[in-house]
C-alpha cells in the first residue's frame, strides 16, 4: 500500500511538472522604502536598494514557486532630539541578506506580455545595523555611532511579501512589492512595556530572466 502510494505522488508530481514551463533564473534591482512601525519610538521612513537573484520554478500549468537571494541596504531616519539644549538628528543604516519564498500565477496576456502576482514569506537576515547620530553646528558632541545589537535589534526578522510582476519583450521584469513585518525588527524596554518596531517596506524592481 505504502509503495503505491509513493510511486502515485511521483507520477502526480511528473504530471504536474509536465503541464508546467520551463525553469528560470533571474537577476534583480530594486530601489527600495522601509517604513517603520512601532507602539512608539524615534525612527522614519527611509530608504535603500536590494540586489539579488531568482529562481523560477513552475508548479502546475501557471502556478509557480520562486525562492531567491537578495542582498539589501536599508536606512532609517531618526528624529531630532535634544541633549542639554542642543539638536542631535541621525540615520540608521542596515546590510543584510533576505530570503524570499514566493508563490504566485502567472496571467499571459500577449505573445510578449505576462502579468503575475506573487505572495509568501521572506526571511531577513541582518548582518549589521548602527546608528549614527549627528549634533548641529554648536553641538558639543562629535558624530558617533552605534551598534544597534547592543539596544535590542534582531539578527533575524520576518516580513510577508506580496507584489505585481510584468514581464516583457521575453526576458525583461518590472515588478511591484511589498512586505509587512511578522516579527519585531527591535525589541526592548521591559517585559510590561516592550518597545517593538516592525519592518514594513515597498519596492520596485527591474530585472532580467535568463
Amino acid at each position: 500500500m505504502t509503495k503505491k502510494l509513493i510511486i502515485s505522488v511521483f507520477v502526480l508530481i511528473a504530471a504536474m511538472t509536465a503541464s508546467a514551463g520551463t525553469p528560470y533564473f533571474g537577476a534583480r534591482l530594486s530601489m527600495d522604502v522601509t517604513v517603520p512601525s512601532h507602539s512608539k519610538g524615534n525612527y522614519k521612513t527611509g530608504s535603500g536598494f536590494s540586489v539579488g537573484a531568482i529562481y523560477n520554478l513552475p508548479v502546475y500549468k501557471q502556478f509557480y514557486f520562486e525562492p531567491g537571494l537578495m542582498f539589501f541596504y536599508n536606512t532609517m531616519g531618526v528624529k531630532p532630539f535634544e541633549i542639554n539644549d542642543h539638536l542631535y538628528d541621525g540615520s540608521v543604516r542596515n546590510l543584510g541578506l533576505r530570503l524570499p519564498l514566493n508563490v504566485g500565477y502567472d496571467f499571459d496576456v500577449l505573445d510578449n506580455l505576462t502579468i503575475g502576482i506573487f505572495t509568501g514569506p521572506w526571511l531577513n537576515f541582518n548582518i549589521t545595523a548602527r546608528e549614527h547620530t549627528l549634533p548641529d553646528f554648536e553641538g558639543p558632541e562629535p558624530t558617533s555611532s552605534e551598534n544597534l545589537f547592543d539596544r535590542g535589534w534582531k539578527r533575524f526578522d520576518l516580513q510577508w511579501g506580496f507584489g505585481l510582476k510584468v514581464r516583457f519583450a521575453g526576458h525583461y521584469y518590472l515588478g511591484l512589492s511589498g512586505g509587512v513585518g511578522l516579527t519585531p525588527l527591535a525589541r526592548y524596554g521591559s517585559d510590561n512595556k516592550p518597545f517593538k518596531m516592525y519592518r514594513n517596506s515597498f519596492g520596485v524592481a527591474l530585472g532580467y530572466n535568463f
